[in-house]
């Protein structure tokens, strides 16, 4: 009995995701497909400039004497729990042209939710690099730590980094439960090694 109920709320939560999800996307496509990094910012959103990061449009080539940083990182640099005028990058953009007068300075969002390292280092190859950086500060974390937990062992994220897809509220507590159970034995491996 256990079995069929959990069945049936898996086919009930899969139907009312998946309609919320359409709608979603239908509404707001935050991401769209991309051949090197599997999904990328989609440049047609409100919160996102043509080329593709969250904030104000930015021009391609630099202006003279402008000092161009990039923040680079994952949903930690994205963060979509808040506005964009409350994200770091924002907030170290208006501190920088409150403090330094002499030279201007642009402040850019290169956050992207769920990227690891490996997706990052790409897209700095091609996003980034042809926008003369001057400085590029970096944040990766837990979509590091992910892989390596889970064992996936490939240097470049081979087996972890899949197209992005909905996946339903039973998996997710069924794969926080995995997680769990991972940390708590690569820590009690830990443990009795030292």
């Amino acid at each position: 009995i256990i079995f069929l109920i959990l069945f049936l709320s898996e086919i009930l939560l899969r139907i009312r995701e998946n309609v919320k999800i359409k709608e979603m996307l239908n509404t707001m496509p935050y991401f769209i497909p991309h051949h090197f990094l599997n999904y990328a910012l989609n440049p047609n959103v409100i919160d996102h400039n043509s080329l593709g990061f969250r904030g104000k449009e930015i021009s391609i080539s630099k202006k003279n004497g402008t000092y161009r940083i990039f923040c680079l990182g994952c949903s930690d640099v994205y963060d979509s729990r808040v506005s964009q005028e409350d994200s770091y990058p924002y907030i170290l953009n208006e501190i920088l042209k409150k403090t330094i007068y002499s030279r201007p300075c642009e402040v850019i969002n290169a956050g992207v939710p769920g990227y690891t390292s490996a997706n990052l280092f790409i897209l700095f190859q091609f996003k980034i690099l042809p926008l003369s950086p001057d400085m590029i500060i970096i944040t990766a974390g837990f979509n590091d730590i992910l892989p390596r937990i889970m064992g996936v062992g490939s240097f470049d994220y081979t087996g972890f980094n899949r197209a992005w897809k909905p996946v339903s509220v039973l998996r997710r507590i069924l794969f926080a439960s995995m997680i769990s159970q991972k940390i708590i034995g690569r820590i009690g491996e830990y443990l009795r090694i030292g």
